[in-house]
């Protein structure tokens, strides 16, 4: 299935552009909200990425945004993940698994 009925088309892309590869989704036609992405630049390790990352997490919960409508992307297991669910963790947030994504914070990986 190459619909993506979760997602806005602005996730979507966003979702592109972090794997730097192009798999076929898209968005459902005719879906109104297109989502927002907001683009973090951190300067540092894994670590400060993944501590940025679960302190803007808690800014968005604390600001009433719900979990289900918040989504991290990263490019592929390892470091960054562990070190993204160590902190998440760390700072008490617990994952959604609801099926809906209207927000994304994209986290690169450092390279």
């Amino acid at each position: 299935m190459k619909v993506n009925y979760r997602s806005g088309s602005a996730l979507v892309a966003a979702g592109r552009a972090v794997l730097k590869k192009d798999r076929g989704y898209h968005a459902a036609p005719g879906r109104d909200d297109i989502g927002a992405v907001t683009i973090l630049s951190v300067v540092g390790g894994i670590d400060t990425h993944a501590a940025r990352t679960a302190e803007v997490l808690k800014k968005r919960l604390a600001t009433g945004v719900p979990p289900e409508d918040i989504a991290v992307l990263y490019r592929s297991r390892g470091p960054l993940l562990d070190a993204l669910t160590a902190a998440i963790q760390a700072a008490r947030i617990r994952p959604s698994t609801a099926k809906s994504s209207a927000a994304a914070t994209a986290v690169p990986s450092p390279t």
